[in-house]
């Protein structure tokens, strides 16, 4: 839930790429980085960097054939359909966007997503995800632009040796 403008309550639904999620059980946003160790002469580590990793968000959600608005029953096939577009956003190794009540996660995708099933799931699938995101590394480096210092400049040059591997005969 969010708080409006005029102090009222809000709801603020989820959503992995195009799939609304009518109840986020659960979430877990994951911001991990790595930091270098070098040890000198006494034995003292120091660090002197930390590299950044991908962000990974863990949900548990599920998805209804009831209209939660109206608290009527929309129909056989919303939860069916959501199932097969999750399943068909995963497979297809596309990134996708991730909304949540705290931020919008670009470039992100499926690391892992299951359906567990219960008796008392009626009409509603329950599914649980591990989406990570995906770095875009480029020339412009555009999709990565929050996460390069100001003052950095490309100085890597092309390879001339154009993928051509030279395997040694022992």
């Amino acid at each position: 839930m969010g708080i409006s403008i005029f102090g009222t309550p809000t709801v603020v639904r989820s959503r992995i790429g195009n799939v609304l999620i009518d109840a986020s059980l659960s979430e877990s946003h994951i911001f991990n980085s790595s930091l270098t160790e070098n040890p000198v002469e006494d034995g003292t580590i120091f660090t002197d960097n930390a590299v950044l990793q991908p962000v990974i968000l863990e949900m548990e959600g599920r998805i209804s054939d009831a209209n939660q608005a109206l608290l009527i029953f929309r129909g056989p096939g919303n939860s069916a359909d959501a199932f097969k577009a999750l399943v068909t956003l995963q497979r297809s190794r596309k990134t996708f966007s991730v909304f949540t009540g705290l931020n919008e996660y670009k470039n992100m995708m499926f690391k892992e997503l299951s359906f567990p099933r219960e008796a008392l799931d009626g009409r509603s699938i329950r599914f649980t995800a591990t989406i990570q995101e995906i770095l875009v590394v480029g020339d412009d480096a555009a999709t990565n632009r929050d996460r390069i210092a100001a003052g950095v400049k490309h100085t890597a040059q092309p390879s001339s040796a154009k993928g051509v591997i030279t395997k040694l005969l022992t």
